[in-house]
């Protein structure tokens, strides 16, 4: 399975694009931004449902995870794993365009890094979609500013 978070949120398995409700395909962005972590039961109720934790939206988002616990299901590349408190989506980072980029950012030589948004996004279609993965990236790499170039992340 690859799972494309830059512009839309979209998986695919051997090139077929599943067909996922709206409500999976957030909770499906909110697992691979965070994927290999823990994703408490808390930040997924109120990133689904825009609440606080209760015992019914907590239901709510348990059969959320059900369903995309089963869209996922005979991908041995992929693992949704329900953990004490959460759940985390186990994959290798590799099949998600969101580190991909990451990674290819971080590889860019010096003399070219000003460019970088032409190396990692020119395949884009349109320029709202190139802005909106170039903001994402942005966003993710601001914590680690000090480490990284100072033209990556301008």
């Amino acid at each position: 399975m690859e799972f494309t978070i830059l512009g839309t949120i979209e998986v695919a398995d051997s090139g077929a694009h599943l067909n996922l409700a709206p409500q999976q395909l957030r909770l499906l962005g909110i697992l691979v931004i965070n994927l290999n972590r823990v994703v408490s039961t808390e930040v997924i109720v109120t990133a689904l449902l825009g609440r606080r934790p209760t015992a019914a939206a907590r239901r709510t988002a348990q059969m959320a995870v059900a369903r995309l616990r089963r869209s996922l299901e005979g991908s041995p590349h992929v693992r949704l794993i329900t953990v004490s408190g959460g759940y985390e989506l186990a994959a290798d980072p590799d099949r998600v365009d969101l580190f991909r980029a990451v990674r290819a950012i971080g590889s860019i030589d010096a003399p070219v890094a000003s460019d970088w948004q032409d190396t990692v996004f020119g395949s884009y279609a349109t320029l709202s979609m190139r802005a909106m993965a170039v903001t994402r990236v942005r966003a993710i790499l601001a914590p680690h500013h000090r480490f990284l170039r100072p033209t990556l992340i301008s």
